[in-house]
């Protein structure tokens, strides 16, 4: 009965969550996509890893991040919130021409 209680409060949680996510602002969920990277182990500590780019005007990349400690590689990032929908070929090449703006690497 216990371990029913525990799935269904996991559940909810990741319901408000998910839903809290979708509805917060797009500065707010790019920072949030750095921090899952940072999190997941790119980079080093927050301050000196990884950080969003500026809202507006950023030409598509939306943080960049070390690939390692060492930063000799960067990561540059896009993040999209999509509800039941794939990434298509327009939205990949937008990225693409992102990247080659700035120069990154789009296949490292």
């Amino acid at each position: 009965m216990i371990e029913s209680e525990i799935e269904a409060i996991n559940a909810s949680v990741k319901e408000e969550l998910l839903y809290a996510i979708l509805k917060a602002s797009p500065e707010f969920f790019e920072n949030l996509v750095v921090d899952l990277m940072l999190a997941m182990g790119y980079g080093g500590s927050r301050r000196d890893a990884g950080s969003a780019t500026q809202y507006t005007q950023d030409f598509g990349i939306d943080g960049i991040i070390k690939e390692d400690k060492l930063g000799l590689e960067m990561i540059h990032l896009q993040a999209k919130r999509y509800s039941n929908k794939t990434v298509d070929r327009p939205e990949i090449q937008a990225f693409e021409g992102a990247l080659d703006m700035n120069r990154a690497d789009a296949f490292s």
